[in-house]
């Protein structure tokens, strides 16, 4: 169980990680982003520009905790938090109607598809 707390946690982490790193790695990225949520939501610029970086700043606060085996469990609850207002803001979304792409919803899927393949895949040696 030990190794299934272990693995979970740093999926989680290297999820927000990358997910904090292609955000903030360019002026270009953030406003992407930024787009993203003024497609998602109906915001003007300057609530767009705040609740971005709210989202970049709870993702990068969550990775830390994770990484920290003293505070893990002081990670777990913002780490629910987190993607508790994630799932809020998709439904939110959908509820709406909106066409907007969110790439990095279609990165987390694609991330945690692999990482059931790889779990759930057949030995080829045997």
């Amino acid at each position: 169980m030990r190794y299934v707390a272990l693995a979970c946690r740093v999926a989680l982490g290297v999820v927000l990680l990358v997910a904090v790193l292609g955000k903030a790695c360019g002026g270009s990225a953030f406003a992407g982003f930024r787009g993203s949520v003024r497609g998602l939501f109906p915001l003007g610029t300057r609530a767009a520009t705040a609740s971005s970086g709210a989202v970049v700043l709870a993702e990068g606060c969550v990775v830390v905790p994770l990484a920290t085996p003293g505070t893990v469990r002081a990670g777990i609850m913002p780490a629910r938090t987190v993607l508790v207002g994630f799932c809020a803001g998709i439904v939110t979304a959908m509820r709406s109607g909106s066409a907007t792409p969110c790439s990095v919803l279609a990165v987390i899927v694609i991330f945690f598809d692999d990482l059931a393949d790889l779990f759930s895949a057949q030995p080829r040696h045997l």
